[in-house]
């Protein structure tokens, strides 16, 4: 439905340029999606970005705000002397560090070449080296009331072989698979591999559900996550603080009588109250009725 915004001759023609990159590199994209929102050049067509981005590109806010994020990113990097990340994947591994920088004040460019060159040097270990470390299998007793909550689990996007003896999900992503990288659909049992890694995982959980991919999921993270930039989202879910240490196990590590950290668990789904009534077992839960999928969707645009 065309909207009664009309664009000057000059807006129009910025436009068309800004919308010929769009199936460019991210970076490009990612800038030109920038400047259409925040001009709203938009509004000839569309009453907001949020329709303008499904209706002409068949791809969500979320989404554009994704490769907004990752430009963000590429353009810091440059700037501070090293090459543009090169996917949109490794550039949004830095977001959530960048913002936490942001918010405590300038950053400057000697922080981000330190910051970016630490991270990826950290990734270019190798994949085995997560695969031995920094997987922590959950104990069954907490995997059976997924179950009992979920029904089934379709998917668990980082596991292992014999995680997923425990796990039994019908199908799950090894280190190897890069399960940041996958699609991921349906209902969802996610314990993140430590090392600094739950951020990403933790954006695309909630991303994929909010746009509809995902039906149900449950989170596992650990007991200190909770001041992360990254978990700030998660308050508007079901969370389950754990009143113990549960007795999570590292393949190569020795079995430990005394864990040394509580767990949080996060559902997202319709089911808040059976989550409620399994995970307590566990721990004190809170937000028992989320704010509805709307309502955080018109906070996040507030917020925007």
């Amino acid at each position: 439905m065309a909207c009664q915004h009309v664009l000057t001759e000059q807006e129009r023609s910025r436009l068309a340029e800004l919308e010929g990159v769009i199936e460019r590199s991210y970076v490009e994209v990612g800038h030109a999606l920038r400047e259409i929102r925040d001009s709203r050049l938009y509004r000839e067509t569309h009453p907001n970005f949020d329709a303008y981005c499904r209706e002409r590109w068949r791809f969500s806010r979320q989404r554009a705000g994704q490769l907004i994020d990752a430009a963000q990113v590429a353009t810091m990097v440059v700037s501070a002397g090293l090459p543009a990340p090169e996917s949109e994947r490794r550039a949004r591994d830095l977001v959530a560090v960048f913002r936490e920088l942001h918010a405590r004040g300038d950053v400057t460019p000697e922080q981000v070449e330190e910051i970016a060159t630490d991270f990826w040097r950290t990734s270019a270990r190798g994949s085995r080296r997560t695969s031995l470390s920094q997987l922590w299998y959950t104990p069954s007793p907490v995997i059976e009331a997924a179950h009992r909550v979920l029904g089934e689990i379709d998917l668990d996007p980082a596991s292992d072989e014999e995680a997923n003896q425990t796990v039994r999900a019908t199908r799950f992503f090894t280190v190897e698979d890069d399960g940041l990288a996958q699609p991921w659909h349906g209902r969802i049992w996610l314990n993140p591999p430590y090392g600094g890694q739950s951020g990403p995982f933790v954006r695309k959980l909630i991303d994929e559900y909010e746009v509809g991919h995902v039906h149900a999921a449950i989170l596992c993270v650990n007991g200190h996550s909770f001041d992360h930039v990254w978990f700030r989202p998660l308050w508007d879910y079901p969370i389950c603080f754990t009143d113990h240490r549960p007795a999570f196990r590292n393949p190569r590590r020795r079995p430990s009588d005394r864990p040394n950290m509580g767990a949080v668990f996060v559902y997202l789904g319709p089911h808040p109250i059976l989550f409620a009534e399994e995970f307590s077992r566990f721990g004190a839960v809170l937000n028992e009725k989320p704010p509805s999928r709307a309502r955080r969707h018109k906070r996040a645009r507030r917020a925007a």
